[in-house]
């Protein structure tokens, strides 16, 4: 991860760290329909889900930051939670690198350049396929793909999320599993 790390303050990244629990108003602004949230039991604040997705995080942080200078880029290494029924405690965890960027022009073509810029500096050629996700903005959202393998997702947040989220600016964000990039990098980084 620390290579990671290092390429992305390169790319002029500043890195975040944030909690692995959220509350569900948060972890619902990038989930999708029918996503199942993981509840803690008997917790005593709102902050009683562990979060499916680094984006949620990074949108609190920049929300959280309004009053600080445009632009803000900022990244996350951290781990992620899904339920699994086939496993003792019933959830997996992965850990994944996130990036936002947010600022009145911050939009679909300047997260991926940064993207495209880490996966270069990992040896990989990125591909984006055009996906749906309600959280996004139509067209300006898609699956990243390297080596035909699934590495995770980008996309310009729209609207309604940033109103939600209380950003009264443009954010784009990309969240990349870390194992598939190791994988996929033949020993450049280390999980």
């Amino acid at each position: 991860i620390s290579k990671l790390r290092i390429i992305c303050v390169g790319l002029g990244i500043t890195e975040v760290v944030n909690y692995h629990l959220a509350s569900k108003d948060d972890l619902l602004l990038v989930a999708l329909d029918g996503e199942n949230l993981i509840s803690l039991r008997n917790a005593i604040s709102e902050h009683n889900h562990l979060r499916h997705s680094i984006v949620p995080g990074l949108l609190k942080t920049l929300g959280s930051n309004q009053h600080n200078e445009y632009p803000q880029c900022i990244f996350e290494a951290g781990r992620i939670f899904s339920s699994d029924s086939s496993r003792e405690c019933g959830v997996v965890e992965k850990t994944v690198l996130g990036v936002a960027i947010g600022h009145e022009k911050a939009d679909f073509t300047e997260i991926q350049q940064k993207v495209d810029a880490l996966f270069r500096s990992l040896g990989l050629q990125l591909i984006i396929k055009e996906m749906v996700h309600p959280s996004f903005i139509s067209g300006r959202v898609g699956t990243l793909i390297a080596d035909e393998k699934v590495v995770g997702f980008i996309g310009e947040i729209a609207p309604r999320v940033l109103t939600q989220a209380g950003l009264m600016i443009p954010c784009a964000v990309a969240q990349m599993d870390i194992e598939v990039l190791f994988e996929l990098s033949h020993g450049i980084i280390s999980p």
